[in-house]
């Protein structure tokens, strides 16, 4: 089961591409976002930001109260952390520019160099 919802979850940012396909990909990985498997979250986490780089016009807002939840009081540390990125991510223009999403087949590469673009920036700032 664990298996097939990864794959599930791989595929939907690449084949999702009617305006319902794309629908019920929010959903299904908003469901996701709520497994008990943090690799599972982790992933859905990168799925929506890919999904959302990849279709700008796609309204994923059904899923942000989950992330910002995630990213408030999840009780697994990773996880607080990359839906922190996440959000940060989706809305920040220039780390698109900075980290495109899609030079990344999985999430732990992306939540890393989004993690390092980001402390870069507060080193430049400072």
């Amino acid at each position: 089961m664990f298996r097939f919802l990864l794959i599930m979850l791989l595929s939907v940012a690449a084949a999702a591409q009617t305006p319902a396909q794309l629908e019920k990909g929010v959903k299904n990985l908003n469901v996701a976002l709520q497994n008990e498997r943090e690799p599972v979250v982790a992933s859905a986490l990168f799925h929506l930001v890919k999904l959302k780089t990849v279709h700008p016009g796609q309204d994923i807002s059904e899923a942000l109260p989950t992330i910002r939840a995630l990213a408030d009081s999840s009780d697994r540390p990773a996880i607080r952390y990359q839906a922190a990125l996440a959000l940060q991510y989706l809305n920040q223009s220039a780390l698109a520019d900075a980290v495109p999403v899609g030079d990344f087949p999985h999430h732990e590469a992306f939540f890393l160099a989004v993690s390092e673009v980001l402390q870069e920036s507060l080193v430049v700032n400072r």
